[in-house]
């Protein structure tokens, strides 16, 4: 075994990048403080990396890169359990890295950090995972396996070598960075990143202004004897920290327990998120009918615990002092749609309410003030011009004075609205006639985002019928099916996620097709054009998809939650969270 050395300048010392060549399969014994690194080696493998940049920074990577502690470029990749050092002890730290499979580090095929990251004095603890992600495609964020830890108690050791036995594939029995402590093995937990709290679906993400990502709500308990009955979760709020790239609970005081799904939340102008309305649980089953099948959500009056099921709560979360403060809502409301606009007030539009123990759509109209130290409120700006629910609503410019809502239900009966569009102005609502092109008036829960309706359905438990369109409204609304529709193979979908990237284009995930199966592709929308397909780590729908905006990955997109379908038509929630790279 011979080790390669690579000295590099950091600020104040020389710092050094330990690799280790050949087929030895050992990770190196951290000398002094080393900061000790994992990689996944089978993953790494079939990329053909050869070389790598590491960027280590001096402390949390929020909205803007700290200083930089160590770097080396280009280093020969030789080993799946790297060191660096000697470094300072330090805590919080953030990685960087990319993977190339050329020598001239030209071609870059993966990228990668971490944060929250520790410098110990050649502790084990101080080993440390780094997830990372293929350029251009998905990959499901990697999670600590608890068996894997019982199975290395189960192997007695003398030295760090025993724990580190290689398979002839290249992966190991254990893990290269296992070691040997009083006689067993161990692995160090801060290998591995952490996964989603809680399975959750229909449920909101809100990006925050320092780059994390605030996820509310959604069902994730199906009950035995009612396997379509799920039941919101009782984690309310989890965070995504993408310079640390972890998941965490957070208990907001005042909205302990609460559990909802298909209510709304934004971004407040005080940094805070509005959250509003929303069901405590949902009824799921599919409409066959032949070769298609649609998906029905009912909304009961009472959950299977007995208590109100639709609620009539808005809820101001201050992340920053992990509290709520709770107002009332006119009426109960679930499926309503909130923007908040440039004066600063939300505007809540449509949704269904509970009106003698039925549900009904509404053409409720609601201006909310959300701000620190009250109860959020809502008072009446009067009536839509059409009942309205699972419709789209966004701002029409960048300063949001106008904000346009897209489609809907409008009846009981479940047909859509025949009003497609209307806009309001800050005064006012008018309806937007259709004009020509592919554009249908029944449009019931489309996807929008960036211009783009990724799919929808003609009514209520119906299949969707509608490709993604590219969608603009002026005097009138239109809409043309994206091109190249036969490069995907289920473009009728609903229940999708779609966002907008940072180069504009947008990005629409999963979905249900026509046949009520979860989909596990992905595909890019540029020009008005589908210009790539992706196979998603998880088939999903009733997930989110949120663009990365700090930390290591920014440019990225969470895609988190949401459910799938099992071959016999039956509902799983969907594995935790996975990350799209551009």
């Amino acid at each position: 075994m011979s080790l390669l050395r690579s000295t590099f300048l950091r600020f104040g010392a020389p710092a050094v990048l330990t690799a280790i060549a050949g087929s030895c399969n050992q990770a190196p014994e951290a000398t002094g403080d080393r900061l000790q690194l994992q990689f996944s080696p089978l993953y790494l493998s079939g990329f053909g990396v050869s070389h790598f940049d590491v960027t280590l920074y001096s402390g949390p990577w929020t909205t803007s890169r700290p200083p930089v502690l160590f770097e080396a470029k280009c280093a020969g990749y030789a080993t799946d359990a790297p060191s660096i050092g000697p470094l300072e002890t330090g805590s919080d730290l953030t990685l960087e890295v990319s993977f190339y499979s050329d020598a001239a580090c030209e071609k870059p095929v993966l990228r990668g950090g971490r944060g929250g990251i520790d410098i110990v004095d050649g502790s084990p603890s101080g080993t440390y995972f780094i997830p990372v992600f293929p350029i251009g495609g998905f990959r499901a964020f990697p999670q600590f396996d608890p068996a894997l830890r019982d199975a290395a108690a189960d192997v007695t050791c003398t030295t760090d070598a025993n724990c580190r036995i290689a398979n002839p594939d290249g992966s190991y029995q254990l893990s290269a960075v296992a070691y040997c402590d009083s006689g067993t093995c161990a692995i160090p937990e801060t290998a591995y990143p952490l996964d989603m709290v809680s399975p959750r679906a229909f449920h909101t993400a809100t990006a925050l202004p320092d780059g994390r990502i605030a996820f509310i709500g959604g069902v994730a308990r199906q009950f035995p004897d009612s396997p379509g009955a799920l039941l919101g979760t009782d984690e309310t709020v989890e965070v995504f920290s993408p310079g640390s790239m972890t998941f965490g609970a957070v208990d907001v005081q005042g909205l302990q327990g609460q559990r909802m799904a298909m209510h709304d939340a934004v971004l407040a102008k005080d940094g805070s998120i509005a959250v509003f309305g929303g069901a405590t649980q949902l009824d799921l089953a599919f409409n066959a009918g032949g070769a298609t099948a649609g998906l029905i959500i009912s909304v009961p009056e009472k959950n299977l615990t007995s208590t109100e099921n639709v609620l009539q709560l808005v809820s101001r979360i201050d992340l920053a002092t992990e509290r709520a403060e709770v107002g009332a809502l006119p009426k109960p409301l679930v499926g309503a749609r909130a923007v908040t606009m440039g004066n600063g007030k939300i505007l809540l539009t449509g949704g269904q309410t509970l009106a003698d123990g039925n549900l009904e759509t509404t053409a409720t109209a609601l201006e909310c003030t959300v701000s620190a130290g009250a109860p959020p409120s809502c008072s009446s700006l009067g009536a839509l011009k059409h009942p309205r629910s699972g419709h789209c609503a966004y701002c029409e410019d960048a300063e949001c004075d106008t904000v346009v809502l897209i489609g809907g239900a409008a009846t009981d009966g479940g047909t859509a609205s025949d009003v497609i569009a209307e806009v309001y102005d800050g005064d006012s609502f008018s309806s937007v006639a259709l004009g020509s092109g592919d554009l249908q008036t029944n449009l019931f829960n489309p996807t929008c985002a960036g211009g783009i309706v990724a799919g929808s359905t003609p009514e209520l438990g119906a299949p969707p019928a509608s490709p993604p369109l590219v969608v603009s409204v002026s005097d009138v609304v239109s809409g043309v099916a994206a091109s190249g529709l036969g490069t995907i193979d289920s473009p009728f979908r609903v229940y999708s996620a779609a966002v907008a990237l940072a180069d504009g284009s947008v990005l629409v995930t999963g979905g249900l097709d026509e046949t009520g199966a979860a989909q596990n592709t992905a595909y890019r929308i540029e020009d008005g054009e589908i210009v790539d397909v992706y196979t998603m780590a998880s088939a999903r729908f009733g997930h989110t998809a949120t663009l990365v905006t700090a930390g290591p990955m920014s440019g990225a997109v969470i895609v988190a939650g949401g459910l799938s379908t099992t071959d016999a038509g039956g509902l799983t929630t969907a594995t935790g969270a996975e990350l799209f790279l551009p």
